[in-house]
């Protein structure tokens, strides 16, 4: 999504987002692989909490 040039998304929404991912570095390493696994596997961001839906 943020390598495309065609995004019509919002950058910033986007930019905050994935500020979880940085977060999650500084937690608990289990809870960190989920967060990641999670993101690479295309896992929508939950947008109240910034935490990965896995659902």
């Amino acid at each position: 999504m943020l390598s495309d040039p065609n995004f019509e998304g919002d950058w910033h929404a986007a930019a905050d987002s994935h500020k979880v991912l940085l977060e999650a570095l500084d937690g608990d390493p289990a809870a960190a692989e989920r967060t990641f696994r999670a993101h690479a596997a295309g896992h929508a961001l939950d947008p109240e909490g910034c935490k990965p839906r896995l659902d």
